[in-house]
């Protein structure tokens, strides 16, 4: 498995990231008839009086650890000559302007978000038919997306295969920090089976390694908290998100701190990134507050 945390009883990784629809209230008002009515459920999570939430979470990890494992140069580029601390969806723009030859402020919503589709079918071992789904598109339009992405940026079509190869050959696959997947069914006579194998020996490297990044920031995180602000408490790690609860006077102090621990290049020191990762910091008092980003 990838390496991410779960959670059981109380599962507070299954609190709804989005705003849950309750219903239509009807209503005399004016302007308001039919009015729906929703509520956050991690609006129910508050800091204590005196206290405040800082939420961190790593930006487009998955795309940058594409770019690290396959050594791209193209992607890498695309990544590392962006103007730093841009929004996320930036990071798409660049890359859409890269795989079609565009300037940036040619880039329309409709590239950037088939660049950002494409890639994350590669990483999650999308098929033609889910991504044409996705889309909105026919599957042959889907496959010809695909198939245009990996010839503009040919390191990471040689990566999937270089990963499926080395399944084969080892019978697993290892992440950043050298944690390993097992692959009993790569050379299966199902196809499916053989199928399903070779798609999560590309996934597991990047997902993985993704799970081993955010497990040593929260160790470095915790590391510096007690040097810096011991008062301050890690309440949650989520996939690649922090969330901590911070003394009002050192809500500034921890934000910085945070921020440059989690970006800093030797946060796995046995392993030196290609490229940069960017780190947002929200502050608020309560978790829908700092999730809604």
């Amino acid at each position: 498995m990838p390496g991410n945390d779960s959670a059981m009883l109380q599962n507070i990784q299954a609190f709804p990231k989005q705003p849950i629809l309750l219903g239509t209230v009807k209503t005399h008002v004016v302007g308001k008839e039919g009015e729906k009515q929703s509520v956050e459920v991690r609006g129910a999570v508050v800091s204590r009086d005196g206290y405040m939430f800082v939420s961190t979470d790593f930006r487009s990890i998955e795309l940058r650890l594409l770019a690290h494992l396959s050594g791209d140069p193209v992607l890498i580029s695309a990544l590392t000559t962006q103007p730093q601390h841009t929004s996320s969806c930036d990071v798409f723009a660049h890359l859409a302007a890269q795989w079609l030859d565009k300037s940036i402020e040619n880039v329309t919503g409709g590239d950037r978000e088939r660049a950002k589709r494409v890639v994350y079918a590669i990483v999650y071992g999308v098929g033609k038919d889910k991504l044409a789904e996705i889309l909105g598109v026919s599957p042959n339009a889907a496959k010809e997306l695909m198939t245009s992405f990996l010839s503009r940026f040919s390191q990471v079509k040689s990566y999937m295969q270089r990963m499926i190869n080395e399944a084969r050959r080892k019978g697993y696959v290892e992440t950043i920090c050298r944690r390993k997947r097992w692959f009993p069914h790569i050379d299966s006579g199902n196809p499916h089976l053989r199928s399903y194998s070779e798609r999560q020996a590309i996934n597991f490297p990047i997902q993985g390694s993704a799970a081993d990044l955010c497990k040593c920031g929260m160790v470095q995180t915790l590391r510096m908290l007690a040097r810096e602000s011991p008062q301050t408490r890690l309440l949650l790690q989520i996939h690649d998100e922090l969330l901590l609860e911070v003394p009002n006077q050192h809500v500034s102090l921890v934000s910085e701190k945070v921020k440059e621990v989690l970006e800093s290049p030797d946060l796995i020191p046995s392993c030196k990134l290609k490229v940069p990762l960017e780190v947002r910091v929200t502050v608020g008092d309560n978790w829908a507050a700092v999730s809604s980003h």
